[in-house]
């Protein structure tokens, strides 16, 4: 690496080249001209013969690039403000001077109604042939600095400008930890950041912006380097908190993965495998609600109600992991949970191995586990499906035994003689029962007390019977799917039917039908429904009766109760109930829909009634807190046990004082958590240093196609008119959006959730297109989009130019 001055001046982008030029070894710039406008004005005919000179066989275009005097600067960047131009014939004069003024003119200002600067310059480049990948790299995060070379990247068209101008659907990025950069596989990934480091050190600077290219050979061309302006903001502590983290991780997480005394047995870990945390609780979850969802549900009652169902039972393994804050699933343990009890130890683990590694074959598919990687139940289409889904090696007895045991845990839950419906629908309306109680009997002297009691009986009367319905409906959902696939029904039948069941949403939209016109009482609104939130188990989320909401006045879109009938014909009401003989099944065609419809509408109502309790519950300690001079900010960094040993143990000076100060260091480690980069799916250590952002596969609701504004919803942006008309984007599907139905919303997109989530049921039942759980990468991608088209027969998300 060749030696570098000791202070490097940066000036325009064509200024900062030339500085460069002759200085690097790992990479090259292509040969380039650049003048001002005051020499294009006065020597233009010069400046045409030079630019026509640079015309070669192997470089036979150039492209007109801007480099404005404030395009790039210490303090500011107007990065893709200004034109540029390519593939111009440089022995074409006209072409060349109607562009190169195209170019000057986006220098102008049309607000200030400012001209160019004369010392604006523009810069001609050769165009450089036989790209295979090309985009920007910011050698740390924008937006925070935590210590990650990013990478967007296009290695797809050949073309040079799809990163920089936002266009097209090829984009990629790559995080890539800046001390770990050398354990890169990939060549052209590894000669790019040796170029950028050899940047970095003849600029004295690690905080650039460089655009790039890579030809065939995996050579690299520079075609800029900018500072990054940011960087005056962030925060140097945040960036060494970062690098500890990661380096703790890369102790903490290898093993995890492998068991050192059997390498067959091994796991990954995924943040939307199973009980989906990143949905539910977000990606960088603060510890009140990461602490809430492990105790209420990831700890314990996951198993215990896979358990009562006939799967086997993981006592005493969690489900969910923290890797820096962030929630992660162990998919070993989750995909246990999912095997009949009476499955031998040896098929066991031959199960557990194919389906692990067929998910680290497919990435993609880490949303979709439980209906494309893993058996989790019987379905009329069982056979077809093991062939990917089973060993090769097994034995057909091995097979039969689990086509058995499976069919065994199916036939019971449909058949409803263990663990039925009802009878968890009773458990759900006792815990509410208790509930009331536990609220009238509320005081300052026991407010402890209660949330104790209250987090107690949402385990026993509340998540678990809501995990073993929910259980109910996936299986009901697989089995209406392996129906279509076998053609007992059509995939319009599906549709239909699943439009047929009426949830919860129904009676919300219906009610608020009747709100409209002022046939039920604003509070009789709030009684029922004022205790959803964006947010579940989020304290800092305001509830529907905490909230302006103003509901619609004659509204276009509503909510007309029992006329959602649907009937299948008789021949394909024959052609069921033979099948259902065959396979052994006491029940007739017309009870197993009803199962079908009963475990969709009794999964939605489980949810709506224990959240209430939750919503509660974060209300009551919210106001505990506040007697104890903690506001919710402070609440939300602490863990609810830390809360609940405020009944049994004192530490510090008061409640109030060392509760502040575990609550102040966690706010300093969930800045961190945000900032730190982990991938959806880790399955090597590498995962943790080099995280590349997938590209999902989303799940489409309906066959609609539909263009318009995209609009994008948080917890705290509530206000329903605005979303008339859009095409609204939000995060997670959480039953809290469901205030989004009360406008004339064109279709939804989501970036978390799989095809049985909270919202996929809700647009399949509302006959509303939409995307569910496309993932970061297309999500991400979206904000830089004003109009949108969404297609969901052919499965695409394009933007409208």
């Amino acid at each position: 690496m060749k030696e570098f001055i000791s202070e490097f001046i940066f000036g325009s982008k064509a200024e900062t080249l030339i500085r460069l030029e002759g200085k690097l070894s790992f990479s090259e710039i292509p040969s380039f001209f650049h003048f001002s406008l005051e020499e294009w004005t006065s020597n233009k005919e010069t400046i045409l013969k030079r630019i026509s000179e640079m015309k070669t066989k192997e470089r036979d275009s150039v492209i007109i690039r801007s480099s404005a005097v404030n395009e790039d600067g210490e303090l500011f960047a107007n990065a893709g403000a200004f034109l540029s131009i390519p593939h111009i014939d440089p022995n074409n004069p006209e072409k060349l001077q109607s562009s190169i003024k195209k170019v000057f003119n986006s220098y102008k200002d049309n607000k200030t109604k400012s001209t160019a600067n004369l010392k604006d310059q523009i810069m001609v480049q050769t165009m450089i042939k036989d790209i295979s990948m090309s985009g920007v790299i910011f050698t740390h995060a924008m937006n925070t600095g935590a210590p990650y070379y990013v990478i967007n990247y296009d290695d797809e068209t050949g073309k040079t400008d799809t990163i920089t101008q936002g266009i097209g659907d090829s984009n990629r990025t790559l995080y890539v930890s800046r001390n770990s950069w050398e354990e890169l596989e990939s060549e052209r990934f590894l000669k790019l950041i040796q170029a950028v480091k050899e940047i970095e050190n003849i600029t004295n600077s690690q905080f650039l912006d460089i655009e790039f290219s890579l030809n065939k050979n995996f050579d690299v061309q520079i075609f800029q380097v900018r500072r990054i302006t940011t960087h005056p903001n962030w925060c140097r502590g945040l960036s060494l908190r970062v690098e500890d983290i990661i380096n703790m991780l890369k102790i903490m997480v290898p093993p995890m993965l492998f068991d050192q005394k059997d390498n067959l047995n091994y796991t990954v870990f995924g943040k939307m495998p199973d009980w989906n945390p990143a949905e539910i609780i977000g990606n960088a979850p603060r510890r009140l609600a990461y602490s809430l969802y492990r105790i209420l549900i990831t700890d314990k009652v996951w198993r215990i109600s896979r358990k009562y169902m006939g799967y086997k039972d993981l006592k005493g393994l969690p489900l969910m992991y923290s890797f820096g804050g962030q929630p992660f699933i162990n998919v070993r343990n989750s995909f246990k949970s999912f095997i009949p009890s009476s499955i031998p130890t040896k098929l066991t683990n031959d199960l557990l191995n194919h389906w692990i590694t067929y998910l680290k074959n497919n990435p993609h598919l880490h949303d979709k586990v439980e209906f494309e990687v893993a058996l989790t139940s019987w379905t009329f289409d069982f056979d077809s499906k093991i062939s990917d889904l089973l060993p090769k090696h097994l034995k057909q007895n091995e097979i039969n035994l689990i086509r058995e045991e499976y069919f065994k845990i199916t036939k019971n839950a449909v058949e409803q003689s263990k663990n039925s419906i009802q009878s968890n629908i009773k458990k759900l309306n006792d815990l509410l029962e208790e509930h009331n109680n536990s609220l009238e009997n509320l005081n300052k002297d026991n407010y402890l007390e209660t949330i104790s009691k209250i987090i107690e009986n949402i385990k026993e009367k509340g998540t678990t019977p809501f995990s073993i319905l929910a259980r109910h409906a996936f299986i009901g959902k697989a089995l209406l799917k392996s129906l279509v696939h076998v053609k007992i029904l059509e995939d319009n039948d599906s549709k239909e039917f699943e439009r047929s069941v009426s949830t919860i949403t129904s009676e919300f939209l219906f009610d608020l039908d009747l709100l409209s016109i002022d046939e039920i009482s604003f509070d009789e609104f709030l009684k029922k429904y004022g205790h959803l939130r964006p947010g579940t188990y989020d304290i800092l989320s305001s509830r529907y009766d905490q909230r302006k909401f103003t509901p619609l006045k004659n509204k276009n879109y509503h909510i007309v109760q029992n006329n959602k009938n649907f009937r299948l014909n008789d021949a394909k009401v024959s052609k069921l109930n033979k099948r259902l003989k065959e396979e052994g099944f006491k029940i007739k065609s017309n009870e197993l829909l009803e199962y079908i419809k009963d475990s969709s509408k009794s999964r939605e109502l489980s949810k709506f009634i224990f959240t209430k309790c939750l919503s509660d519950l974060l209300e009551i300690i919210a106001v505990w807190g506040k007697g104890s001079g903690l506001s919710r900010e402070e609440l939300s960094h602490l863990d609810i046990r830390e809360i609940l040993d405020s009944l049994n143990e004192s530490a510090g000076r008061s409640i109030e004082e060392n509760l502040r100060s575990i609550s102040e260091k966690r706010s300093r480690d969930y800045e961190t958590t945000k900032a730190i980069k982990l991938p959806n799916l880790i399955t090597r250590a590498s995962d943790l240093v080099i995280i590349p952002t997938l590209k999902d596969q989303p799940n489409f609701i309906g066959s609609k196609k539909v263009r318009g504004p995209i609009i994008f919803v948080s917890a705290c942006n509530t206000e329903v008119n605005k979303l008339n008309g859009h095409i609204v984007a939000i995060e997670s599907a959480d039953p809290g959006y469901d205030w989004i139905f009360t406008s004339n919303l064109l279709a939804l997109i989501t970036k978390y959730g799989g095809a049985n989530s909270h919202m996929a049921i809700r647009c399949s039942e509302l006959n509303i297109p939409a995307s569910i759980g496309c993932g970061d990468q297309i999500f991400e991608r979206l904000d830089k989009y004003s109009q949108i088209e969404l297609d969901c027969e052919i499965g695409t998300i394009k933007p409208i130019h």
